[in-house]
């Protein structure tokens, strides 16, 4: 009987050892989130995304599998993502839950055009909000095994955003997941169109882009 164990202990050491050996280390990457997402400029055209530096970050190292971001858009709300991922939506044949069972990494970035959108944030608005982030959190959650990254909110793009970043923070290192302050880049006015606009030009994006090397 003993042998019989010693056998099947073996078996499945030698199981995962060649799983571990032949299985693709090529990654495959996801991006959720709304305008920041796409880099979009003062005049709503997409430029070159901090997700498009990691998609150049792994690709250049020959570990890129595939990149998808087809799921980012302009003024896309929590609640609009939550719908897209509860109802399965697809984009050009590929559903959201398929991509992101399939994910090896996942960036998540939105709330900037939500938040932007309203000419007074209540506490009421901004409870609403943060309980919608942590329900769609735990949704993801519940379908991938991803590294998930977090990306918080900068001063200048919306009023309270110190304020609900350091709220979305905790909700999101309560889950052991990575979020990623990016309060810094409002500091330098390079990393902008206009510096009476928010929205982030080339530069700013490489900012993010630099703060996510480390979680990559």
């Amino acid at each position: 009987m003993k042998k019989v164990i010693s056998i099947f202990i073996i078996a499945i050491i030698l199981c995962i050892v060649t799983y571990n050996i032949t299985k693709n280390p090529k990654k495959n990457i996801l991006a959720l989130g709304d305008g920041i997402c796409l880099a979009n400029s003062i005049y709503d055209v997409e430029g070159h995304s901090f997700n498009h530096y990691i998609k150049d970050y792994y690709h250049e190292k020959k570990l890129l599998n595939y990149f998808n971001d087809e799921f980012c858009k302009s003024n896309l709300t929590l609640k609009e993502l939550n719908t897209i991922i509860l109802e399965n939506k697809q984009i050009n044949k590929q559903s959201i839950q398929y991509l992101l069972d399939n994910a090896d990494l996942l960036t998540i970035a939105i709330g900037f055009d939500e938040l932007k959108s309203h000419s007074k944030l209540t506490n009421q608005i901004k409870k609403d909000f943060l309980n919608d982030y942590a329900i769609l959190i735990s949704n993801i959650m519940d379908m991938t095994n991803a590294k998930i990254l977090v990306i918080g909110y900068y001063p200048n793009y919306f009023k309270d955003a110190i304020e609900i970043s350091k709220k979305l923070q905790a909700i999101v290192e309560n889950r052991n997941l990575d979020y990623i302050n990016i309060e810094e880049v409002s500091k330098n006015k390079e990393y902008f169109y206009d510096i009476n606009q928010s929205n982030l030009n080339i530069k700013g994006h490489k900012e993010i882009f630099n703060k996510l090397v480390p979680y990559l």
